[in-house]
């Protein structure tokens, strides 16, 4: 994938208005402090800029949530967790230097003894200085995130890694006339693992010979390439190398307007792998598209194929947007700091080019006291190396409302559904998650937290069926805000 499109920050466009635990968490999120942003899904990245962002915001919190079935196994342990965190964003979006920085992070503390302190944490970062404005810049983006260690198993502190995806790299655009032009990129990229597992380094380099329509819309060809090297890539200690390369050739349409956008791209990728003999090649499709249907109701349609990593998923999961009203709303960043709630990604531990598939669609209506979203994805997972069996289908649908009852009280509620099939296994599971959560401000930025979160698993694999409730209480400090969409149904895995 062209490491430009997928998560360099954007160029701002006119806008409709302008313990060892702990130390390996630290240790991997300091890259995150050079800079700030959101890796937005390739296929939206055309249209993005031509929204408005949200406002910065911030807010600290702590408190203490009771868990029926901490261990989330069929006979699970109870334990009560306390919790403290920072949440927030961060945003600058004109001048030279542009930053944009979405995250949160928590520290967790068994006081039962479950399990040892933890740290969760998400943060979805980047920033773009330009030496030579709207022609020579340099970007660096980083996003940091927990996956699972066991795809089949639950979610718990056992069965984490912290996860770092860290690029830099620059860009130069060389003006073909007065609507022409020809972008060119370069970037290097690296994958770190908690567990020492997985990691890798990427080289890669992209292309984009342009023409603007119009005003508010471009079209392009563009190629890509990148070559991925793995270290100990089946996490088995054998350290041996390995490498695969991606080549992308496609052409790509993007259009803007104040009621609508899209993006379009299909032509064909190739994966040149060691894993196997030869090279193969597959199409390769990315399409997004955002419809305002009404003042208050609002569209959002993807889908596409290409090859990906477990690393890129992760960075799509973790900068996941939607438009609503004319303005970007970021889908969750990886953690409900409130309510302890599931990890992001349940990817395995293998860095490895798989073959990825996805439809997603999400319909939001947004007004200043209510909202109301509904969304639904499905996808396929097909692993490109021999002897790796966790190929799978997954289907996901959710429905979430919120509502200021009164100026100082917002209430919250959503119901999630997803749906794994393992195909060489020929298992598979459901889980179903449910919340309930009050939010009363007290003062301008003092308030108090309220959560029920009810988990429910059902699996072939019966060891790791569960059923969690979570009841959680809490204070937080930092401006007040009304309901946001509440951005129902994942993303994916």
């Amino acid at each position: 994938m062209p490491e430009q499109s997928r998560s360099s920050t954007p160029r701002s466009a006119p806008r409709a208005s302008r313990s060892p635990a702990l130390a390996r968490a630290v240790a991997l999120a300091c890259p995150v402090i050079v800079g700030a942003g959101f890796a937005a899904p390739a296929a939206a990245q055309g249209y993005l800029g031509g929204f408005e962002l949200p406002h910065s915001t911030w807010s600290v919190f702590g408190g203490v949530t009771h868990s029926t079935n901490a261990t989330r196994q069929p006979d699970g342990q109870s334990d009560t967790i306390a919790s403290v965190g920072v949440s927030g964003s961060l945003f600058r979006d004109e001048g030279r230097l542009t930053y944009r920085l979405v995250g949160n992070a928590a520290y967790e503390e068994y006081l039962e003894n479950t399990y040892d302190g933890d740290v969760r944490a998400s943060v979805n970062a980047g920033a773009r200085y330009e030496f030579v404005p709207d022609r020579i810049s340099w970007s660096v983006d980083n996003t940091f995130g927990q996956s699972a260690t066991n795809t089949f198993a639950p979610s718990t502190p056992e069965n984490r890694t912290n996860v770092n995806y860290f690029s830099t790299g620059p860009d130069v655009d060389l003006r073909l006339g007065g609507v022409a032009g020809l972008g060119l990129g370069a970037r290097y990229a690296r994958t770190d693992y908690s567990e020492g597992v997985g990691d890798d380094q990427r080289y890669s380099g992209n292309a984009r010979l342009y023409r603007r329509l119009s005003a508010t819309s471009t079209a392009a060809l563009n190629a890509s390439f990148q070559r991925v090297r793995n270290e100990d890539e089946f996490g088995f200690g054998f350290g041996r190398e390995r490498e695969y390369d991606t080549r992308e050739y496609f052409a790509s349409l993007d259009a803007q307007r104040a009621r609508y956008g899209f993006s379009l791209g299909a032509g064909l990728s190739e994966l040149s792998n060691e894993g196997r003999a030869g090279s193969e090649s597959e199409p390769l499709v990315r399409a997004s598209a955002y419809r305002r249907l009404s003042p208050a109701l609002n569209l959002n349609l993807s889908a596409g194929q290409e090859f990906r990593s477990g690393g890129d998923i992760l960075r799509d999961a973790i900068g996941e947007t939607r438009i609503v009203n004319g303005q970007i709303v970021f889908i969750g960043a990886g953690i409900d700091p409130q309510s302890v709630g599931a990890v992001l990604a349940d990817l395995s531990v293998v860095n490895q080019p798989v073959k990825y598939q996805y439809a997603r669609a999400s319909l939001d209506w947004a007004r200043t006291r209510t909202t109301f979203s509904i969304a639904g994805g499905q996808g396929r997972e097909r692993y490109q190396n021999p002897g790796i069996d966790v190929d799978r289908d997954f289907t996901e649908a959710g429905l979430s409302a919120s509502r200021r009852l009164r100026p100082n009280l917002s209430a919250q509620a959503s119901v999630n559904w997803n749906e794994r099939d393992f195909r060489q296994r020929g298992r598979g599971d459901q889980t179903l998650y449910a919340q309930l959560r009050l939010d009363w401000q007290l003062t301008s930025r003092f308030g108090l937290n309220f959560s029920y979160r009810h988990e429910d698993r059902q699996s072939d694999f019966s060891t790791f069926e569960y059923q969690e409730n979570l009841f959680y209480v809490g204070v937080s400090y930092g401006p007040g805000r009304g309901p946001q969409p509440a951005g129902a149904g994942a993303a994916g895995p």
